[in-house]
């Protein structure tokens, strides 16, 4: 379990941001894909999954090296709104930064790392490159035509949790979050 302790100043800053991230948006969709990859729910629970999996492209398939079913690299937790932007900046992480995703990544004994994950762990501009591609191939193919489900769901999101809150107060809100199991906060006096 997650421990988060938040002050008063702490709670005063809490912002909800006004649409959803493209970016950050393709990462979670790809993370639960995987997490879900020989489960019931691969198997058509949701028609979005079945959508990327049909239309998953080619050059997107290095992506693949940077999700685990149990974890994801930390270049793709950007919320900026727009799509080049954050095309611009994962292109741009720091080598410091994408060596130690890689290494978050690193998989399991007797398993060995691909090549080019390898090569972007040392942040060479051809593994950049790849890497680059392969995020604008899936963003174009897979998760701009799913955009105004996207836009759609996270308004509604927007919506309940705000309702939440103004019923039940910030705390509440807060652990309304959808993994409950992992994350729950508490008050302290």
């Amino acid at each position: 379990m997650i421990r988060i302790e938040l002050d008063v100043a702490d709670m005063g800053r809490i912002r909800f941001a006004v649409a959803p991230a493209p970016i950050l948006e393709g990462a979670i969709a790809l993370f639960e894909l995987r997490a879900a990859a020989g489960t019931n729910a691969a198997r058509g629970r949701h028609d979005w999954q079945a959508r990327i999996r049909r239309t998953f492209p080619e050059a997107a398939r290095p992506l693949g090296d940077l999700f685990t079913p149990r974890k994801a690299a930390y270049l793709f937790d950007l919320l900026t709104q727009e799509t080049d932007i954050g095309f611009d900046v994962v292109a741009s992480t720091p080598t410091a930064q994408l060596s130690r995703d890689v290494q978050w990544l690193e998989p399991g004994s007797g398993t060995r790392r691909s090549a080019w994950l390898h090569e972007l762990a040392r942040g060479t501009t051809a593994a950049r490159h790849v890497l680059d591609q392969a995020l604008r191939a899936y963003h174009h193919r897979c998760i701009a035509p799913l955009w105004p489900y996207v836009t759609n769901t996270f308004h509604g999101e927007l919506t309940r949790r705000a309702a939440t809150m103004r019923s039940h107060g910030v705390l509440a809100m807060l652990n309304d979050i959808r993994d409950r199991k992992s994350t729950r906060l508490h008050s302290s006096h």
